[in-house]
């Protein structure tokens, strides 16, 4: 007898709570161990630092053409605590100390929660960021904290980024717990030491939590508890969903950037999977929106603008699953 088929499963993301003190490679390492097979590649969706804990997507069977759209259309949620008066060289505790403001504790005695706020709205809207040395930001290829572990620190040009909200919730001594909306490639750490400057200080984060990335967030995120176990029936219960999407803490992407969704009739399949435009009197309807388009059998296939009278594939996802 031949062997059993595996089965293969659609486009899906995990959001997945990474804890504190592993990497976002772990993460992926423990998905691509534990899942059965049939979920083809696995990888991540924006990586979150050994340090921080929060909302991490985990992207199978080819959700991961998402990232670029991810990135541009959400912003990322984060509440974090900042220490002032120290720099170090990571931009977090986990690093070497550089500086240490030997008149911070003067300088408290200026800092209330309403000035404090009105250092930080003056970073709200655009705002140029230079990336840090400890980074995964590329240099001719190479990220910049592996350049910075060999001892070549790499200083890049400032990069534009939008702070949709930056706001300081309380400060305790020189520890300031605050929150903030930002868009995606923006460095909190960074964001800290520059709200540190203009209070003529240093700044270092203790702690960084990403609560939400578009409509992710942590109320709905998979434990490491209920990571998926080698042998479980994990995989059984992901094949069940076709049409219906953003259940718990497994996405299917047909309605992510929105709630409209096309199923292709049969000859619309044939077009698909030949690589054409998909002709639709429905299209029109929904213009310049993106849509969700469904396989005749109900899997999500592609994300697609529409544009006129056509829906124009812009991700596709395997045509050959059903």
């Amino acid at each position: 007898m031949g062997k059993t088929k595996a089965p293969i499963f659609p486009p899906l993301i995990f959001n997945v709570f990474k804890p504190k003190g592993i990497g976002s490679s772990d993460v992926v390492r423990h998905f691509k161990y534990n899942l059965p097979s049939g979920f083809g590649k696995i990888g991540h969706l924006g990586t979150l630092d050994p340090f921080a804990e929060g909302v991490l997507l985990i992207a199978i069977a080819g959700a991961s053409r998402l990232s670029d759209l991810i990135h541009d259309r959400f912003t990322k949620n984060y509440e974090s605590e900042g220490v002032l008066g120290f720099s170090y060289d990571t931009g977090d505790m986990t690093g070497e100390i550089l500086n240490n403001d030997s008149k911070i504790e003067t300088k408290l005695l200026d800092y209330s929660i309403e000035t404090l706020n009105k250092v930080a709205k003056t970073f709200e809207g655009e705002y140029f960021q230079i990336p840090p040395f400890f980074s995964a930001t590329k240099h001719n290829g190479v990220a910049l904290y592996k350049l910075a572990r060999q001892g070549d620190f790499i200083k890049k040009e400032p990069v534009r980024r939008v702070v949709n909200r930056f706001e300081i919730l309380s400060i305790e001594g020189r520890n300031i717990h605050f929150r903030c909306e930002v868009s995606s490639g923006t460095y909190i750490r960074v964001l800290f030491e520059d709200f540190a400057k203009k209070l003529g200080t240093f700044g270092v984060l203790n702690s960084l939590k990403r609560t939400k990335i578009g409509p992710f967030s942590t109320e709905n995120c998979l434990e490491k508890v209920n990571w998926p176990i080698r042998g479980d029936d994990f995989g059984s219960i992901l094949l069940k969903p076709k049409l219906s999407d953003m259940s718990g803490a497994c996405f299917c992407p047909g309605r992510l950037f929105g709630d409209k969704v096309f199923r292709l009739s049969e000859m619309q399949w044939l077009d698909f999977k030949n690589g054409k435009e998909i002709a639709s009197s429905s299209a029109s309807t929904c213009m310049g929106e993106i849509v969700g388009l469904y396989s005749p059998s109900g899997r999500v296939c592609a994300l697609a603008y529409t544009e006129g009278a056509q829906y124009k594939p812009i991700v596709r996802f395997s045509p050959f699953l059903d």
